[in-house]
């Protein structure tokens, strides 16, 4: 099982707005959302989120960092 990283450095992790941008620009900026970060930064989350897909679980936004099923009870 493998993530497609298509899009992955344009696409926001934080909204989905997908914000085209050249190789050479290192930052990711959302013009949607307004969040601001390094471009492999965005792209990293972005594969974490898809991969979590796959696998049927999502990450919790806290500061904790955890990890649940996609179930909900």
């Amino acid at each position: 099982m493998s993530v497609n990283p298509a899009f992955t450095s344009q696409d926001c992790h934080n909204c989905g707005h997908r914000a085209k941008k050249s190789l050479s620009t290192r930052t990711h900026e959302c013009p949607n959302c307004g969040i601001e970060l390094y471009r492999d930064t965005n792209a990293a989350l972005n594969v974490l989120k898809r991969g979590m897909e796959i696998l049927g679980m999502e990450r919790s936004n806290s500061t904790q960092g955890h990890w649940e099923t996609g179930g909900k009870p």
